[in-house]
């Protein structure tokens, strides 16, 4: 009886041991950058030619930027967010569910590796059964579809696409969308124009449209930043790959053409990322 209750009582801490031994151990990462990346001009993925041509745009799209447009201060940037934010609510039902609360716990993990913590981060499920989409806006806010929910297969997955959003503030994409929002609204002011004039919508339609394929490698950047919060936040970085795996899979559905229209290729950046985590591998 005693041999009995030993066996009950020190069985499972015995197996427990022989599971812990038997695991891989956790890959561990030194990434050369956090949030904030600063040197994807030199990144592998973009020295190809047509890629070079993007970069070259986008050190063009920068330096007009910086010429033309003061920088967005912090408050504007949360109260352009918070307006945005209200203009959502009545167009979209907001989700308050388990899934919602999954959100919220990855994003709470992150805050505290995040290089630009004066934002007010937040995340918000929006009821959209269509389009499996996510993305932010000025201030931190962060969206993200209930057809998106449906689609990731893991905690690992969605760590990697917050951490994505979140780096597209941390590296101020966002905010140059705002700069450029403000020399549209000059060149409206300097023919008399209301930006609210359909005329003036057309400049800023044809300044986004010659400026869009320059934000892929601000893509790159989101992704190298969304690799380095999973990864620290306790996510593996790997699984959370497996993504891009199912979004090359279902590439041809209608469903996920917003998504693919407005990001690189799921192809090419599940190459670039592999190979941004194979050199940020840790190696005795």
């Amino acid at each position: 009886m005693k041999k009995q209750l030993f066996l009950l009582l020190f069985l499972p801490l015995i197996t427990a041991c022989l599971d812990s031994t038997s695991t891989s151990p956790k890959v561990v990462y030194e990434f050369p950058e956090k949030t904030v990346i600063s040197n994807i001009d030199n990144d592998p993925c973009l020295q190809k030619t047509s890629s070079k041509f993007l970069a070259k745009g986008k050190q063009l799209d920068d330096s007009l930027l910086d010429r033309f447009s003061d920088e967005v201060p912090v408050k504007k940037e949360k109260e352009v967010g918070r307006d945005f934010f209200d203009s959502i609510k009545k167009e979209f039902d907001l989700v308050h569910d388990n899934r919602s609360e999954t959100l919220e716990h990855i994003l709470d993990k992150m805050q505290r590796y995040v290089s630009r913590s004066q934002l007010n981060y937040q995340i918000h499920l929006i009821q959209d059964d269509q389009t499996a989409n996510a993305w932010t806006h000025a201030g931190g806010y962060i969206y993200v579809t209930t057809k998106l929910m449906d689609f990731v297969d893991s905690e690992d997955e969605l760590a990697v696409i917050i951490g994505h959003e979140i780096g597209h503030n941390e590296n101020k994409h966002v905010a140059k969308h705002l700069q450029r929002a403000n020399i549209v609204k000059g060149i409206g002011d300097f023919f008399g124009l209301e930006v609210e004039d359909e005329t003036s919508e057309t400049i800023g339609g044809i300044f986004n449209m010659i400026l869009t394929p320059y934000n892929q490698p601000q893509e790159h950047e989101s992704d190298r930043a969304g690799l380095y919060l999973a990864y620290k936040a306790g996510y593996d970085p790997v699984k959370g790959l497996d993504f891009f795996d199912r979004l090359n899979q279902h590439q041809n559905e209608s469903w996920l053409k917003e998504f693919l229209m407005s990001h690189p290729h799921p192809d090419e950046r599940l190459s670039c990322m592999r190979g941004y985590l194979d050199s940020s591998r840790k190696t005795k």
